[in-house]
């Protein structure tokens, strides 16, 4: 199993419910993410910033209602808190 994850063969499918509507049924958010030690929390940066990694994931609009959204999500990146951050 920790050799699948180190190659990218296994795909992490979530399901996520997000306050507002999203429009687009489909796409792709692409970030740069940096570790804030002295907050302890995790960023968007610029892609300039030292230590930034990018972050990529792709996501699906499964419905929407009353001011929320239900997606499918797919990080193509495996970053720290990356699915709360973007």
């Amino acid at each position: 199993l920790s050799e699948q994850f180190r190659q990218g063969s296994i795909e992490k499918v979530y399901w996520a419910v997000v306050e507002g509507e999203v429009q687009k049924p489909a796409g792709t958010l692409e970030d740069w993410l940096l570790k804030n030690e002295a907050l302890r929390r995790v960023e968007v940066a610029e892609p300039r910033d030292k230590g930034a990694r990018q972050s990529l994931l792709h996501y699906q609009r499964l419905g929407s209602r009353g001011g929320l959204t239900w997606l499918e999500v797919r990080p193509q990146t495996g970053r720290t808190h990356q699915l709360r951050v973007q």
